[in-house]
């Protein structure tokens, strides 16, 4: 298991750097290697806003999904996307304790939407349970949907908007 803090005082201070953007130079964000990934980059990776879950959700059960709500480890998750901001699993490390919102995963666990939020769980708390809609299909199926999605945006590693790429 993975122990980033000595003592409780170090994550209060984490958390402080965070919020007020200080760099955490001595904090070190773990992320799965290529080879533990589907490989796909951070700019074509789909993004779903959390306004668009009951839309999203709505598209895919006409597209013939069923959701299931679920607690999983964030150690039984797996990623598909292969580039990751640090500065974004710190913003959700700042937020964990809140009610973030769930992570979406197909029925071989691949997260499709929520990344940074698992990665925040996985470097603090590997063996907690996270909220889940599983969607019953494998990811190729899963990703192909909400790559269509007509409200899916994209995202570089800056966070910046960036053109839907070309199917």
């Amino acid at each position: 298991m993975l122990n980033l803090f000595r003592n409780p005082d170090d994550l209060v201070d984490v958390v402080h750097r965070i919020l007020f953007n200080e760099t955490i130079d001595e904090f070190h964000v773990k992320v799965p290697s290529e080879k533990e990934t589907m490989g796909i980059v951070r700019n074509k990776m789909p993004q779903i806003a959390a306004s668009d879950y009951p839309e999203f959700f709505e598209y895919l059960k006409e597209n013939g999904a069923k959701l299931s709500k679920k607690k999983i480890s964030a150690e039984d998750l797996k990623p598909i996307q292969k580039e990751f901001a640090r500065a974004g699993v710190e913003k959700e490390i700042g937020r964990l304790g809140g009610k973030p919102k769930p992570l979406i995963s197909s029925s071989d666990r691949y997260i499709i939407d929520g990344h940074h939020r698992w990665l925040a769980v996985l470097n603090t708390t590997p063996k907690a349970k996270m909220d889940v809609i599983e969607v019953n299909m494998p990811m190729k199926k899963l990703l192909a949907l909400t790559v269509a999605f007509p409200k899916t945006t994209f995202k570089d590693k800056n966070n910046k908007t960036v053109p839907r790429p070309k199917l």
